[in-house]
């Protein structure tokens, strides 16, 4: 779901589509009102599974809407299971789904820039330290078979540095090297 979202905001944002943008903001109204009635604890069950970079996405509706639903949104699709170790300095990341996490933590970048709230600037600092100073290889890639391995201990191999993974850092470090301003 993630992919349409972005999709039609890159659309709307690269080519000026005004139907792109009808499309995923009644995609987001959708997905806000279907999720209203979850608790924060159910929101977060759900986060469980696979949801790309939703936080990033509505953050981004909201920069161009102005819409705060899209900012609260992005705020609870940010999976606290993931990124509040990270706010506290806490590498949990062996084991788990690399492209999984790597988004998330987009999202929380943005969220910084946004909102100015300090544990989202600590948790995108904290993973890009961790990822690229003891969980990538010197081509720049990370992971094998698309998992985070021991820290400093993962072998280069076929089944490693998948690209998603390189262009998801590479928007990470795009927040490190130039947003992480304020």
């Amino acid at each position: 779901m993630h992919k349409v979202f972005a999709g039609c905001i890159d659309v709307y944002q690269l080519v000026g589509l005004k139907q792109a943008l009808e499309v995923v903001t009644t995609l987001a109204d959708w997905a806000a009102k279907g999720t209203d009635q979850l608790t924060d604890e159910q929101f977060q069950r759900m986060l469980i599974c696979e949801h790309g970079g939703m936080n990033e996405a509505m953050a981004d509706l909201f920069l161009i809407t102005g819409n705060d639903a899209y900012l609260r949104l992005a705020i609870r699709f940010c999976h606290q299971e993931v990124l509040e170790p990270l706010a506290k300095g806490i590498d949990e990341l062996e084991g788990k789904h690399a492209n999984t996490q790597i988004p998330k933590v987009i999202g929380a970048a943005k969220l910084f820039n946004i909102t100015g709230e300090r544990k989202y600037k600590d948790m995108a600092l904290f993973f890009w330290n961790v990822v690229t100073k003891h969980r990538s290889y010197s081509i720049g890639g990370n992971s094998i078979n698309e998992h985070f391995g021991p820290t400093n201990s993962e072998r280069l191999g076929v089944q490693t540095a998948e690209t998603c993974n390189t262009y998801n850092m590479l928007k990470l470090t795009e927040f490190y090297l130039l947003g992480n301003k304020k």
